[in-house]
């Protein structure tokens, strides 16, 4: 098993729910998130690497399009 783990921090802990809230639907088995303050810790699992590589690309375009929506720079 192949593990990735990924943080954001953001200005603020509503900012950091906000984006993890909207990404959440997405995640389904792939990413398991926890949202700690300011932070947004994401962990990917899969067998292969090419497996982490698209999850990780799907869930940053995810992540911009909230942080777009959010107004975040």
């Amino acid at each position: 098993m192949i593990e990735c783990e990924l943080e954001l921090e953001y200005e603020d802990d509503q900012t950091a729910y906000v984006i993890g809230k909207s990404i959440e639907p997405d995640n389904e088995d792939y990413v398991k998130m926890d949202i700690d303050g300011r932070k947004l810790r994401l962990k990917i699992k899969n067998e292969k690497p090419l497996g982490i590589l698209q999850t990780v690309d799907d869930l940053l375009a995810c992540i911009t399009v909230a942080e777009e929506a959010e107004g975040v720079e």
